[in-house]
């Protein structure tokens, strides 16, 4: 695959994760986190736009292996 050909896609991938991370900050009260394994946080914005990216990456790139935290 030519790799100009990844850039639209995955564009669009990281507008909607930032669309949905932006939703979520605006409601402070919505904000929640939490701490990993290594007791660095994590929030529900960074769960649900690593959900988001990962999900639409492996529907537009089936062939390409994600690897991810």
């Amino acid at each position: 695959m030519d790799n100009s050909k990844l850039i639209s896609p995955i564009s669009n991938i990281l507008k909607n994760a930032s669309k949905l991370i932006l939703d979520i900050y605006k409601n402070k009260d919505a904000i929640q986190s939490s701490l990993k394994e290594d007791a660095s946080p994590i929030t529900k914005a960074d769960k649900d736009a690593h959900l988001l990216i990962t999900k639409e990456l492996s529907k537009k790139f089936p062939l390409i292996p994600i690897i991810s935290e």
